[in-house]
């Protein structure tokens, strides 16, 4: 069995055997296709990981909701946007540092916007926590590609059609109601929550279904707090 490491100092971290497992193991290969760092609980439905066009990529498309194949198909995406409106689009990539992956937890700093993003799944559903340091106007954009998105003042739900002709079904809540809810867009899937102009903590929780979004909220009571990343 693997020994556990006890820090000391001002508090001490035990550490268990899945905090050795390292996600990014594998992601660059010279002949065969790089795995992916990915975000997954045993025998769970639901995994992410930052996408990005490889390992060394600067740039990740957006934040993940729900990976639905072994290898570089995602459903789903959600962007957070501070500044002006007419810089909205329907997915955005970010520039970011200080990326911590392991199999029950991502965080990562966005450079801009300047936030810290924090996440963590459980088999069918996910929370994040989004922390914004700039007093601008902040939007959540939620894009389901090829589908179908409505928002409801906190409440977003849709579908996405994925290649095999299955459809992944989303229902996500934000903590905190949204300001408004921006026009949705009827050339491109997507919806944008405006909260308003204040540096300000947003959370928010999701559930995934491969029946409908009438399922609502598979989600746990040990999925509503994030765990430590350390």
């Amino acid at each position: 069995s693997l020994p556990v490491l006890t820090c000391c100092g001002n508090g001490q971290v035990e550490r268990t055997p899945v905090d050795y497992v390292n996600p990014y193991m594998g992601n660059i290969s010279h002949l065969l296709v790089p795995t992916y760092p990915t975000v997954h609980l045993p025998n769970s439905m639901l995994r992410v990981y930052p996408e990005r066009a490889d390992y060394t990529s600067d740039r990740i498309k957006g934040l993940p909701l729900i990976v639905t194949s072994h290898r570089g198909s995602s459903a789903f995406n959600l962007s957070p946007f501070q500044g002006d409106e007419s810089g909205i689009k329907s997915v955005i990539s970010y520039s970011y540092d200080n990326e911590v992956i392991k199999p029950y937890f991502y965080s990562v700093f966005l450079d801009n916007p300047q936030m810290e993003v924090k996440y963590a799944p459980s088999h069918q559903s996910g929370i994040y926590e989004l922390k914004t340091i700039e007093n601008k106007p902040t939007y959540l954009i939620l894009n389901s590609g090829n589908g179908e998105i409505q928002a409801n003042g906190n409440i977003v739900s849709g579908f996405q059609q994925l290649e095999n002709n299955t459809k992944v079904y989303l229902y996500l809540e934000t903590e905190k109601p949204p300001v408004s809810v921006l026009p949705g867009n009827e050339k491109e899937s997507y919806q944008t929550l405006y909260f308003g102009n204040q540096a300000q903590t947003l959370n928010l929780r999701y559930g995934i279904s491969f029946i409908s979004t009438a399922c609502r909220f598979p989600i746990n009571s040990n999925v509503n707090h994030l765990p430590s990343g350390d």
